[in-house]
């Protein structure tokens, strides 16, 4: 009987072993995602005791349930697995919760080999990494102190979860890219009114593209406050000025319309954006509360959708379209990460080619001028000494 890659694995672990003082060269702490930063594991007695003297917040609670959830349900599977004598598993027995240390090591660490989604693929490295750290979790509720990363204890555990990291990241897929929105499909967000200022909805939306634009706002956000606020990122100070050439699409005059619309100061909301009111109260359009988290998030796909512009755009769009338009019209890349607030080269992920420029790289290669260039797709007819000539250029559009 052949040996699956996780059970390969599970079967090195008493060899295998990460002997450094170094938390930046551990695999757990390399694949540190920021979606999984809040579950910090607590490496002193004084982390343990105040997470111990205080509640979860739901979020937390919900994913220590998710992660207690999968267990039951694959040690139920293994279970069903083990009632067969040629599978030559041997049953779960006992509660999660009532495990030994042994117990723990051994059964976390085949759970992290062989876990897999109802789909029947395999988590991502950052999810294995969430679900035993919300493992750990589970049992700090029940007043364990174990660390399962850090306690030599649970070697078997670290070097299951630090093995099938590895493995599972030299396959990882990229993350689909946010596609930037270009100058004509903006147009078509203002012709169709997925733009403009007629109403509370519209105007709101308005003023998240045109700032997120103008800005180069960072997606990552706390959109559940109304606001854009940056994580790990220098502050930067930004210039947008009055658009004088269309006053209809200026940041600056659409601001101060929607602030006029917002209720007066003093407000309870500390926010930028507010909830557009389902019926307008005389001048005042918004509620004195912050727009719900999903709603704020979605507004950008929301309005290309409206428009009939398709692709993946979201809220990073704004930004990347902010880059790539710089880009275009050649400005000086120190100046784009001014107003991009990028601290590296990594402003060149938004350095993306657009069709004109292919264009231009493939009569640079064909030996051919712009002007030539321009009658692509044309057929062109002359004749010289008595002699037909016919010359098509095929342009794939």
């Amino acid at each position: 009987m052949s040996r699956s890659d996780g059970e390969e694995i599970f079967l090195t672990q008493n060899t295998f072993s990460q002997e450094t003082n170094d938390d930046n060269l551990d695999l757990c702490y390399f694949f540190f995602f920021p979606s999984t930063s809040r579950f910090h594991e607590p490496k002193t007695a004084k982390e343990i005791e105040d997470m111990q003297s205080k509640k979860f917040a739901d979020s937390t609670m919900s994913k220590i349930k998710w992660a207690t959830t999968l267990f039951k349900q694959w040690k139920s599977t293994r279970n069903i697995r083990a009632n067969d004598p040629n599978v030559g598993l041997s049953p779960i027995r006992v509660d999660l919760a009532e495990m030994s240390l042994d117990e723990l090591n051994y059964f976390i660490s085949r759970f992290i080999c062989d876990v897999r989604k109802t789909d029947g693929t395999e988590y991502p490295p950052d999810t294995l990494y969430s679900l035993v750290i919300c493992l750990q979790l589970y049992m700090d509720t029940l007043g364990y102190n174990h660390k399962f990363l850090s306690d030599s204890s649970f070697i078997q555990i670290k070097n299951s979860l630090d093995n099938v990291m590895k493995l599972r990241a030299e396959v990882r897929v990229p993350k689909k890219q946010a596609e930037e929105i270009s100058l004509e499909e903006e147009e078509k967000l203002w012709a169709s009114g997925s733009l403009g200022s007629d109403n509370a909805r519209h105007l709101l939306n308005t003023l998240v593209y045109l700032i997120g634009l103008n800005f180069a706002l960072r997606a990552k956000s706390k959109a559940d406050e109304g606001g854009i606020k940056h994580k790990n990122v220098k502050r930067k100070s930004v210039v947008a000025y009055q658009n004088t050439e269309n006053q209809a699409r200026c940041v600056v005059n659409l601001f101060e319309l929607y602030a006029s619309h917002c209720p007066p100061f003093p407000r309870k909301a500390d926010a930028l954006y507010l909830r557009p009111l389902k019926i307008p109260n005389g001048n005042i359009w918004y509620a004195d509360q912050p727009i719900g988290r999903h709603s704020l998030a979605n507004i950008v796909a929301s309005i290309c959708q409206e428009a009939g512009i398709g692709g993946y755009r979201t809220n990073h769009s704004l930004r990347a379209s902010a880059a790539t338009r710089m880009y275009d019209a050649g400005v000086d890349e120190q100046l784009i990460c001014e107003v991009t607030g990028h601290r590296s080269n990594a402003v060149r992920n938004y350095k993306r080619t657009n069709e004109k420029q292919k264009r231009k790289i493939n009569s640079v290669i064909q030996g051919r001028t712009d002007s030539e260039n321009d009658d692509s797709g044309k057929f062109k007819i002359s004749k010289s000494d008595g002699n037909l000539s016919i010359t098509l250029n095929i342009s794939m559009k």
